[in-house]
């Protein structure tokens, strides 16, 4: 596996949680943020690290880089995975692309990363209740057309998909099934954090 990154998007507001910061939410006694970069780092990587980023206000303390979303692309999910492809061309172009992963997901499969990585595509997680297009892997080639600022001589600029289902569909990325039926679980609500507690 060439060397990849994790990028936690957490610029949500946490407007159905009462504006409350969700990587700050706990599960078992753990932040979501520490559980999310804990469970990625237990994942298979080849011995490599895994380098961590977040999309969003602030660190939450952990000392690694923070995205602002760039006023060039959309907002939501989007700029962020268009502005963390960005920031990575420019400070670590030996990254050949980065996992996603919602800051309000911290149960997430074992096997996520194994199979959503590929080298030169782009893919998303699927389980029996639909898509998750946040749990993805982007491959930086396939990102470049849409983080690149247009050239002299360009007749039309490249227009952003402007939702993760279009993103999708502009990279071409496949859907990775999970069987079991609901395997990932969003908390965005208090009743989905009540669920939460409940999960194992």
């Amino acid at each position: 596996m060439t060397p990849s990154a994790l990028v936690i998007l957490a610029g949500g507001g946490g407007v159905r949680m009462g504006g409350r910061d969700k990587g700050l939410l706990e599960h078992g006694g753990v932040r979501f943020i520490d559980l999310i970069i804990k469970r990625m780092k237990a994942q298979g990587h080849s011995g490599r690290s895994l380098n961590v980023v977040i999309s969003g206000a602030h660190d939450y303390g952990l000392g690694v880089p923070v995205i602002k979303d760039l006023p060039q692309f959309p907002s939501g999910p989007v700029g962020g995975v268009l502005s963390a492809s960005h920031y990575l061309a420019e400070t670590a172009p030996d990254i050949g692309g980065f996992f996603s992963l919602p800051v309000d997901g911290p149960i997430f499969p074992p096997d996520l990363t194994e199979r959503l990585y590929q080298p030169e595509r782009c893919a998303y997680a699927k389980d029996e209740t639909g898509a998750h297009f946040v749990y993805g892997w982007w491959a930086q080639s396939i990102l470049t057309p849409l983080i690149t600022p247009a050239q002299d001589g360009q007749t039309a600029p490249i227009t952003h998909p402007r939702s993760m289902r279009r993103l999708v569909e502009f990279c071409g990325a496949e859907p990775v099934h999970w069987t079991g039926g609901k395997v990932f679980l969003n908390v965005n609500t208090p009743e989905d954090l009540a669920a939460l507690k409940r999960t194992p």
